[in-house]
C-alpha cells in the first residue's frame, strides 16, 4: 500500500511539473515577440511581459498588442521580476498596460529613463528599487499620475530618477488641475527639482509622502478649507516653504495639523499681477490663446490660474475663482 501511494505521489509531481512547463489551462508561457517575452492568456486575451533567461539589454519597446498563432493579445501587465537586474537602458511602456508588478525593474542599474502611460493604475512593491542610473521618470499627465496606486515609495520611478517629465518636458512647477480630488501616496516622492506647486480647489485629500523629498519653495492652495494629508506628505519642505492661500482661509490653515508649520501668506499679496475675475466677466476668446501653467492650450478658461495671450502679444495671468 505504501509503495503504491509513493508511486502515485511521484507520478503526480512529475505530471504537475510537465504541465507547468508548457500550457496551464488557457495560459501559454514564453512567447517571444521582437526580443521581449510574454505570457499569454486566451481566456481574456491578455499578455504579461515576463523575464528572459538570458536577460534583457538596451532600449526596450513593449508592444501594445501581440499576435501569436492567429490570436491577438492585449499587453496588460509587466510581470514580477520581468527585468530584474537586466542591462536595459530605457523602457517604453505602451498605453493599455494597467499594472507593473513587484520587482519588475529591481536593480536595473543601467536603466536611465522609463515612460509610464496613462493606463497604469497600480505599481507594486519595490518595482524600481535599486535603479541607481535612472534620471528620467516620464508620465502621460499629472491627472493620471495622481491616481496611481504606488504600494511603496520605491514603486514610483521618481524615487530614483528625481527628474519628473510630462509630455517630453521636465516639470519643476506642478499644477494639480481642477477635477482632481485626491493625490495618491508617494505621487511626487523625491521629486528633488520640483520647486512650485499649485493645488486646485477640487483636491480633498493628499496621500502620505506625496511631496516628501521635493524642494518646494512655494505652494498655492485654492481650497477654501485645508485638506487632510497623509503621514509626512510635506515633512521635508514645511519650514522653508511659503504657503499662499485665499485671505479668508488663512485662519483655517494656521490651526490645521497638516498645514500650520508652513509659512502661511495671503495669496493676494503674492499674486498682485494676477487679475481676479468672475467667469461671466471673461471677454477673451481662443483667438488670443488660453493656457494653463504647464503650457497646455485650453479650449476655455478653467478655475485657477490661466495664462492668456493678448492680441498685442503680451500675456496676462487670470485667476478664475
Amino acid at each position: 500500500m505504501k509503495t503504491t501511494l509513493f508511486r502515485f505521489r511521484t507520478w503526480l509531481i512529475v505530471a504537475l511539473s510537465f504541465f507547468n512547463s508548457v500550457n496551464v489551462g488557457a495560459a501559454v508561457r514564453g512567447v517571444l515577440v521582437d526580443g521581449v517575452y510574454y505570457d499569454t492568456n486566451s481566456s481574456d486575451n491578455t499578455a504579461t511581459v515576463t523575464g528572459a533567461e538570458e536577460g534583457y539589454s538596451g532600449d526596450i519597446i513593449i508592444h501594445e498588442t501581440i499576435s501569436w498563432r492567429g490570436e491577438t493579445y492585449n499587453v496588460k501587465y509587466i510581470g514580477q521580476y520581468a527585468f530584474t537586474g537586466s542591462s536595459v537602458t530605457s523602457v517604453t511602456i505602451p498605453e493599455g498596460v494597467t499594472r507593473i508588478c513587484s520587482y519588475a525593474f529591481y536593480a536595473c542599474t543601467t536603466l536611465t529613463s522609463v515612460s509610464i502611460p496613462e493606463s497604469v493604475t497600480q505599481i507594486d512593491g519595490d518595482a524600481f528599487l535599486g535603479c541607481s542610473g535612472l534620471d528620467k521618470a516620464e508620465f502621460a499627465n499629472i491627472e493620471s499620475l495622481c491616481k496611481i496606486n504606488f504600494l511603496y515609495a520605491s514603486s514610483n520611478p521618481l524615487y530614483c530618477a528625481r527628474h519628473l517629465y510630462i509630455g517630453g518636458k521636465e516639470v519643476k512647477k506642478i499644477v494639480i488641475p481642477e477635477g482632481v480630488t485626491s493625490i495618491c501616496n508617494y505621487a511626487f516622492y523625491n521629486g528633488k527639482y520640483i520647486t512650485e506647486l499649485y493645488i486646485s480647489s477640487s483636491v480633498e485629500t493628499i496621500g502620505q509622502k506625496a511631496f516628501n523629498g521635493c524642494t518646494l519653495l512655494r505652494v498655492y492652495n485654492y481650497a477654501e478649507f485645508p485638506q487632510n494629508c497623509g503621514t509626512d506628505a510635506f515633512s521635508v519642505v514645511k519650514p522653508n516653504c511659503k504657503l499662499y492661500v485665499m485671505e479668508d482661509s488663512q485662519d483655517f490653515y494656521s490651526v490645521h495639523k497638516d498645514w500650520y508649520e508652513f509659512n502661511i501668506q495671503p495669496m493676494d499679496e503674492e499674486m498682485t499681477a494676477i487679475e481676479n475675475i468672475e467667469m461671466s466677466n471673461v471677454k477673451w476668446t481662443m483667438d488670443n490663446g488660453i493656457y494653463d501653467l504647464s503650457g497646455r492650450k485650453l479650449s476655455q478658461m478653467q478655475k485657477g490660474i490661466n495664462i492668456v495671450k493678448m492680441s498685442d502679444g503680451s500675456t496676462r495671468k487670470v485667476l478664475i475663482r
